[in-house]
C-alpha cells in the first residue's frame, strides 16, 4: 500500500502522462528501482567495473512494467553518467562503460569514480551492504495495464523510453531482480553468495550522506 506522499507523486505522475499523451506537456523523467545484480570484486580491487542489473520486465509495487525491448540508449551512451540517488546537481560517482539489453532486463558495467565518496558507495555494493539501482528515464510511448474483468487500473505498460541515467539506490522497489553470484549466477532470494570482505567506512559514508538534502533521499518509485 502507498503512503500519502507516494501516493500523491503518482497521482502527479497520471496527471503529467496525460499531459504528454494530449501534447500539452513534454514527457515527464520518471525513476524507478531496481534490485541490484553484479559480478564481485574482493574489496580494494576498484578497478574493474562492477556489472548491474538496471531494469527488469518484473512487475514493481506501482503495478508497472518496462518492456525492456523497448529502451533507447543512444542519448545516454553520450553521457554515461552514474548517480547518487538521482542527483543531478551533485557530481557522477560513476560511469557505465558498457550498457546492453537480454531478454527482460537491462544491465550496465559501472566504473566508480576514483573519490571518497564514490568509492565508499561501491565499497558498501561490495560487502553487501546496499544492493539497489534505479534508471531514470523519459516515457515515449506506454498505456495503462487495466484488469480484463472490470477495467480497472493496474499500472502502467512503458513501452519505449528513453534513458537518461542509472543511479546508486539504497532501497531497490523491484523486488524480483536477483543478484548475481561471483560466477555469474543468480543466487536464490537474491542473497549474498558467502565470502569475506572488510567492513567499509559505514560512518564516513553516512557523513557524506547527511552533507546531500536528506529530504531527497527516501525511496520513491517515480517523480
Amino acid at each position: 500500500m502507498l503512503h500519502d506522499g507516494e501516493r500523491w507523486e503518482r497521482e502527479q505522475l497520471m496527471e503529467a502522462l496525460e499531459c504528454y499523451r494530449h501534447g500539452t506537456s513534454d514527457a515527464p523523467s520518471i525513476r524507478k528501482w531496481s534490485a541490484q545484480a553484479h559480478d564481485g570484486l574482493a574489496v580494494g580491487e576498484m578497478t574493474g567495473p562492477l556489472t548491474f542489473v538496471a531494469s527488469t520486465e518484473d512487475e514493481d509495487r506501482h503495478g508497472d512494467i518496462i518492456l525492456q525491448g523497448g529502451w533507447k540508449l543512444d542519448g545516454y551512451l553520450k553521457n554515461p553518467v552514474f548517480l547518487w540517488a538521482h542527483h543531478y546537481s551533485q557530481p557522477a560517482i560513476g560511469k557505465a562503460v558498457d550498457v546492453w539489453t537480454e531478454p527482460r532486463r537491462l544491465l550496465a558495467a559501472i566504473r566508480f569514480a576514483p573519490t571518497e565518496f564514490a568509492q565508499q558507495i561501491a565499497s558498501l555494493y561490495q560487502g553487501g551492504y546496499q544492493k539497489g539501482v534505479s534508471v531514470g528515464f523519459r516515457p515515449l510511448e506506454f498505456e495503462m495495464r487495466r484488469d480484463a474483468k472490470t477495467g480497472h487500473a493496474l499500472g502502467i505498460n512503458f513501452i519505449s523510453q528513453e534513458l537518461l541515467e542509472i543511479s546508486a539506490a539504497p532501497v531497490p522497489a523491484n523486488q524480483n531482480a536477483l543478484r548475481k553470484g561471483l560466477n555469474g549466477a543468480a543466487t536464490e532470494g537474491g542473497q549474498f553468495p558467502s565470502w569475506e570482505a572488510p567492513d567499509p567506512d559505514l560512518e564516513g559514508v553516512l557523513e557524506v550522506i547527511r552533507q546531500l538534502n536528506p529530504t531527497n533521499m527516501r525511496g520513491r518509485g517515480c517523480l
